[in-house]
């Protein structure tokens, strides 16, 4: 089965600057035509925003050029994920990162790629699981099975339980 992946901004910032490191991993495999890339305008957009700011503009033309060249890439139309925002709406922490995940999910993504943990409650994992890049980058070089919503879910609990940075009632208690 063919795997359709929403990237987040953090994926291309820390690719771009982190050569040889679990993003840089993935959007090798993307580029490879390994798996759907979903995204969406909103996604492009900020993301070139994010890596011209990081890593300056001749970076962020090459990122533009680099997601547009995806073999296999699935653009989700705002029309598309803006009715699946209020589904998602209450497990959004950051509502920038609503339009993401509503395209993810419309996209038909089997996870939403990010280092960002805090931006969604525990709900979001059974409408839109996230998943970490290193975790994604294992599944895909067939190290381990592809992570169940579950399993992300549990990973991103740990992660909650140990982090001061956690959602409020998520994180280790006192």
């Amino acid at each position: 089965m063919s795997r359709r992946l929403f990237l987040d901004t953090t994926v291309f910032a820390i690719a771009y600057g982190e050569e040889g490191g679990a993003s840089d991993l993935i959007l090798d495999a993307a580029v490879a035509g390994e798996f759907t890339v979903v995204s969406s305008e909103r996604l492009v957009e900020e993301a070139l925003r994010v890596v011209g700011k990081l890593h300056g503009r001749r970076v962020a033309a090459s990122l533009r050029s680099t997601i547009f060249e995806f073999p296999s890439l699935r653009m989700v139309a705002r029309l598309e994920w803006e009715r699946v925002l209020p589904l998602l709406k209450p497990f959004v922490r950051d509502p920038a990162d609503g339009p993401h995940f509503a395209a993810a999910r419309s996209g038909h993504a089997h996870a939403l790629v990010s280092d960002n943990r805090r931006s969604v409650l525990p709900g979001m994992f059974s409408l839109m699981p996230l998943a970490r890049p290193e975790t994604v980058v294992k599944a895909l070089r067939d190290e381990v099975p592809w992570p169940t919503p579950e399993r992300l879910l549990k990973e991103w609990g740990e992660w909650a339980r140990s982090s001061s940075r956690a959602p409020p009632g998520e994180g280790p208690t006192v």
